[in-house]
């Protein structure tokens, strides 16, 4: 058997070299660039603890907030004297986008005060033109029945803050930890997503049917849209929130294992983020690198 090799001219088989390296090259860049846009980075708003990002000073108060996406939160903290008794403000607002899905719901909020004082819960009422959703106003607008007032036991671990305000149980709080006030939705506990705070901006026709009412069979949990203000006891006398409070975490739905609170660190990408952009910035040098040798 004779077998027949065919020699092709040097241009010509430069030819096809050049031609199979653009090929390569060509889906080298095309690969890279689908995967910076084809995989999502990492959604940082799938956590549900925010850490605060801003913090504003105004007299005798301090106000903490953050905004991250859809969500957006403040906590502002003031002490006052009355009747020879020092007390603690906190005035919760949710003041994010239209909420859609439980997770955008705000629960709970959390920090840490010098000393570790242990407060009691004296009333939680809704804020002026705050109103409840899916259910009827309560009197005098008190909704202390389904929030409490929790304090660290030393036994468990960090990193939560020392002390916390929640309108749902995870695993924290139970009926001896409530404000005062009428048990306004079922069990007698903190617990779910019930009177949790949706937002200020949310239209409460759209989302989900857990906060939302799109259709009759619909049965959303009673919200309250926008803010609740809680007062405690038992602050030592004269003490300032503005130097002695810190650490404040926005907690939202009702997992009982949320990631550790989003910082306002600089974000550092992702090592798929890294690799993708890599890849296609070299196939894309190399692409135009060849390009200039050939003319």
């Amino acid at each position: 058997m004779i077998t027949v090799v065919q020699i092709l001219p040097n241009r010509q088989a430069r030819g096809i070299r050049r031609g199979a390296s653009r090929g390569y090259l060509a889906l080298l860049v095309a690969a890279g660039w689908f995967l910076i846009v084809a995989l999502p980075a990492r959604a940082t708003t799938t956590n549900i603890v925010f850490r605060y990002d801003t913090q504003t000073m105004a007299g005798d108060s301090v106000t903490f907030s953050f905004g991250e996406d859809q969500r957006a939160a403040s906590a502002a903290f003031r002490s006052f004297t009355s009747d020879g008794k020092d007390y603690l403000e906190v005035i919760l607002s949710n003041m994010g986008a239209d909420v859609l899905v439980p997770e955008e719901v705000l629960t709970a909020v959390f920090f840490d005060l010098e000393s570790d004082p242990t407060l009691t819960p004296e009333s939680a009422v809704l804020a002026s033109g705050s109103i409840v959703l899916f259910d009827s106003q309560p009197a005098g607008g008190v909704v202390g029945g389904e929030w409490a007032y929790w304090q660290r036991d030393d036994e468990l671990p960090p990193p939560r803050p020392d002390q916390g305000i929640s309108s749902t149980g995870i695993d924290l709080v139970g009926p001896h930890d409530l404000f005062p006030g009428a048990d306004l939705a079922e069990p007698l506990c903190p617990d779910g997503l019930q009177y949790g705070l949706t937002s200020i901006n949310d239209d409460p026709y759209t989302g989900n049917s857990k906060v939302a009412w799109n259709a009759p069979t619909d049965n959303p949990d009673p919200l309250i849209k926008h803010s609740v203000v809680f007062t405690l006891s038992g602050l030592p006398s004269n003490f300032d929130v503005t130097e002695h409070l810190d650490n404040v975490d926005f907690w939202y739905g009702t997992s009982r294992t949320p990631t550790p609170p989003v910082s306002n660190e600089p974000p550092i990408p992702e090592p798929i983020t890294i690799l993708t952009i890599s890849l296609g910035g070299a196939g894309l040098f190399g692409y135009i690198r060849r390009r200039r040798n050939v003319h």
